[in-house]
Order: structure tokens, then C-alpha cells, then sequence
């Protein structure tokens, strides 16, 4: 019913000395009123719809108290008198159902939970060319930044930074990794240094900041570290993550994707894969050099996967490159990384094989980690590198060391293989992603190169903001380096 008209009529009737009846009869007036004919009433009705409900019985009030909705992005919550909505600007979004600001939900096995700052050192700096232990949550040797956990898999705070350790779903020692060893923070900045950050066990990395997290140093995921500190590890070392690569009497590297191996023969390694293939060992003779590691995991990296070992060469004595490690980073505010002025960033890739001396074949090359980096905001600066490629096949038939495969590169460049004759495969980078095969001889084949690792990159728009001069290998370009959204809830 429109009350505006009803009104005006009632004025104009008790004007003319009339009353007036809505069910539209009269008593005082000869004839009823045709509100819809009559000329001096409003062509169209008045909409009498409010913005916000009125408390009838309180017309003051313009909400009702404690009522929550959502409003172009944001928050607003009604004031306790009813009086008005108090807004609050949501940085990721309003969710209308059970209206709340939408909360960022990092892949698992990292959770939101993980946001706990209770007992956390606000803005901690580590200098740069400092040990991370992943096991047992210790930073730095010598001058201790955080001495190790009592027990890694409970949340211990020591030194204002927390630690633990949790399963990674579907990981296990055969297809690692079966643990990330995760460190809290309440906002942290990683200092630049010459000297790489060396990141040691067997253990995925991951790193967690409730506000923000600045990397300026370069974290060192490669089978580096592990070849002289982790315990049993020896020249076939994983990085923290990966899987080691073949030795003794195995048969493939360690890993869903490990290069096969030719026990009976003096054949090349294969090489391992991971975000791409590795490939087959050279031939010694007629004999065939050992299988290629093929692709596993997926492109979001969920879960974050390490790379894995390259194949035997045949004979047993030249043994495997282990794989890149794998590092889960997440900051809840934002994540940059190479904004100072030395390089900085993340190197994950695989090792290179080992020759295996005379009538031997040469191991296969390791394949490339995983990087995964999740934050709201997410910018690679102009000396920021991330960097997960293969390791380089080992020569066949050769005792110099010289010739074992070069270490995947932290940069766009390729690993070469051995350079003896016969000559390792290369390993996959930033344009060739797929290792090259080992080459063949009569007397032992060479090692395969091994594939390139993955790279993923989740942020609130979907895009990081990456300088020109940033390095990314894998490149986007080939499928293996990919971006997505934050999820959220």
C-alpha cells in the first residue's frame, strides 16, 4: 500500500470537510475517491524500501545490533545500539555466506593454524650463509641462531622461532619426502651474503611468516650440503626432500621418477625426471643404458615434491646424482625475494652423476626439486633466482673426477654432462627442460642428464610481480614453472 498516497488524500479529504474510508466507501462524501484516476496523485508508487531493517518498535535504530554483512569487499558489523554499521575492509575479499573476511589457506600440510605467533620474536633477521638442520629444526653451526628441537615433530618455540616436523601426504623413505621440518616466524628477513644459505637433512624445507618475509640471501637445496653432514649420506646425497641416487646393487634411483639402471652391464645411468623426463643411459655395446625417470607430481605442487635419484652405471661403482630438494615457503601478508643488491633466492636442483672409472658405466644425472611460494603478494626482485634443474650424466669409462656431471645450475644455464668420451647427457633447464641421453661406447656407457623440477608461484591475483631481470628456471614459458591463486575461505 503506498502510504504517501493515503496521506495526501487524507488531507485533501479533511480539507473538503469529508472523511474517507479505504475499503472505499464514504459517509460524509457523495462519491468515493479514485486514488488511481485522480489527477493530482503520484503516477507511480513510492518505494518505501530501506536500506538497512529498521527496529519498528526503536525507529532510531538503523541495523539490527551485532548483525554482520558483507558490502563491496568489506565487513560491516552492527553496533551494539543499532545505531549504524562499523566497516572493516577485508584484504582478501568478503565471503557472503556466514558473512566474514576471507582467510588465507596455505596448501597442506602447511594450514592457517600455522599463523600461531604465540611465543614468536616479532621481525627476526638471520644473517646470511647461515645452516638450516630441516630434522632438527637448528639454525646455524658454530654461532647457534636456534638450537634443535627436543622433539621435531611437537611445535617448540626456542629463540623466538618456532619448529616441527609433519608428514607429507603420501610421502615416504621411497617416495620422498616423508617430512617437511617447518619453521615459524613472526615476520623475517633473510640477510644478503656471498656465502649461500645451506639448507642440510632429509627433510623438506618449509618456512612460515605470519606477516611478512623478505629473502635477500640464497637458500641451497642441492645434495651440496648433505654430501658432508647429513647422516649416511655419501656422493649420491638428495637435497633435503629429494632422493638419493642409485649405489651398490639398486636398481633405480630413489623416487617416483629415479633413472633406471643395467646391473649386469657396464651401461650408462638413466637419468631421473620429475617435472620432465630424464633420459636413457648410453649403451655399452649392444647392451641398453638404463631406463629415463619419468614425470610425476603436479603442477600446483600440492603437495610440495622433491626431485629424485638418477640411475647406476653398470658395474656398479658409478653412482647416481641424488635429487633437488624441495621448500614450501609462506608468508601471510607478503613474500619478496632478490630486492637487495646480491643474488638471492632458492637453488632445488639435482646433482650431477659420478664416473665409475675404467670399464664402468657413468652414473645418471639427478632431477630438478620443487619450489613452491604462496603469500598474498608475491615480487621477485632484480637479483632474485629460483632455480630447479637437472644435474648432468657422468662420463662412461672413466676414472677422473673431472668428468663426473655438473651440478644443476643456480641460474638458466644447463648442467653439462661429463665431458670425456663417452660423453654425459645434460640436464634439463630453463629452454631444454628434458635431460639429453648418455652417450654410447664398447667398453661403458655414459649417464643421462636428468629432468627439470617444478615451480609454482600462489598469490591473491594469480600474477607475482617478477622484475625483468629475475631469473626463473624452469621457464614459465614451458609449463613447468606455474602461477595460481591463494586459496582461501
Amino acid at each position: 500500500m503506498n502510504y504517501l498516497k493515503i496521506a495526501f488524500v487524507s488531507t485533501l479529504l479533511a480539507t473538503a470537510g469529508c472523511s474517507f474510508n479505504v475499503n472505499g466507501s464514504t459517509t460524509d462524501a457523495t462519491t468515493d475517491v479514485d486514488m488511481s484516476t485522480d489527477p493530482d496523485m503520484p503516477t507511480a508508487d513510492v518505494d518505501m524500501v530501506l536500506p538497512t531493517d529498521v527496529d519498528m518498535a526503536n525507529p532510531a535504530t538503523a541495523c539490527v545490533a551485532g548483525s554482520v554483512q558483507c558490502s563491496a569487499g568489506s565487513l560491516q558489523t552492527c553496533r551494539s545500539d543499532g545505531s549504524g554499521y562499523d566497516t572493516t575492509t577485508c584484504a582478501l575479499g568478503c565471503v557472503s555466506a556466514s558473512p566474514h573476511c576471507a582467510q588465507f589457506q596455505p596448501t597442506a600440510p602447511i594450514t592457517r593454524d600455522d599463523f600461531n605467533t604465540t611465543g614468536l620474536t616479532a621481525n627476526v633477521v638471520i644473517a646470511g650463509g647461515t645452516t638450516f638442520d630441516t630434522d632438527t629444526g637448528q639454525i646455524g653451526f658454530g654461532t647457534v641462531v636456534r638450537g634443535p628441537n627436543v622433539t621435531p615433530a611437537n611445535r617448540e618455540v626456542i629463540a623466538g622461532i618456532g619448529f616441527r616436523s609433519v608428514d607429507i601426504p603420501g610421502g615416504s623413505a621411497t617416495n620422498p619426502p616423508a617430512k617437511i621440518g617447518i619453521w615459524y616466524f613472526n615476520g623475517v628477513t633473510f640477510q644478503a651474503n656471498a656465502t649461500l644459505d645451506r639448507v642440510i637433512g632429509a627433510n623438506a624445507m618449509g618456512l612460515v611468516s605470519a606477516t611478512t618475509m623478505a629473502i635477500d640471501s640464497a637458500f641451497d637445496l642441492t645434495c651440496a650440503g648433505n654430501v658432508f653432514v647429513a647422516a649416511g649420506a655419501g656422493p649420491n646425497a638428495a637435497g633435503p626432500g629429494g632422493g638419493r641416487g642409485a649405489a651398490a646393487a639398486e636398481a633405480k634411483g630413489v623416487g617416483t621418477g629415479g633413472g633406471g639402471s643395467d646391473l649386469n652391464n657396464a651401461s650408462g645411468g638413466g637419468g631421473a625426471g620429475y617435472g620432465d623426463a630424464g633420459n636413457v643411459g648410453g649403451k655399452e655395446a649392444a647392451n641398453a643404458g638404463g631406463t629415463a625417470g619419468g614425470t610425476y607430481g603436479n603442477v600446483s605442487l600440492s603437495p610440495v615434491l622433491g626431485g629424485s635419484g638418477g640411475g647406476l652405471g653398470g658395474n656398479g661403482t658409478g653412482v647416481g646424482g641424488g635429487g633437488g630438494g624441495a621448500i614450501q615457503a609462506v608468508a601471510q601478508t607478503s613474500l619478496t625475494i632478490g630486492s637487495g643488491n646480491m643474488s638471492a633466492g632458492i637453488n632445488a636442483s639435482g646433482c650431477g652423476g659420478k664416473v665409475g672409472g675404467g670399464n664402468n658405466g657413468g652414473g645418471g644425472g639427478g632431477s630438478g626439486g620443487g619450489i613452491l611460494l604462496e603469500s598474498p603478494t608475491i615480487s621477485l626482485g632484480p637479483m632474485a633466482t629460483l632455480a630447479a634443474n637437472g644435474g648432468g650424466g657422468a662420463s662412461g669409462d672413466n676414472a677422473n673426477t673431472t668428468n663426473n656431471g655438473q651440478s644443476g645450475q643456480f641460474s638458466g644455464a644447463r648442467a653439462n654432462g661429463g665431458n670425456a668420451t663417452p660423453k654425459g647427457g645434460a640436464g634439463g633447464a630453463s629452454v631444454t627442460t628434458t635431460g639429453d641421453v648418455g652417450s654410447d661406447d664398447p667398453k661403458a656407457g655414459a649417464g643421462a642428464g636428468g629432468g627439470a623440477g617444478r615451480i609454482r608461484l600462489n598469490s591473491k591475483t594469480g600474477v607475482a610481480t617478477v622484475d625483468n631481470s629475475a631469473v626463473i628456471s624452469p621457464r614459465p614459458a614451458d609449463a613447468l614453472t606455474t602461477q595460481g591463486t591463494i586459496a582461501t575461505n
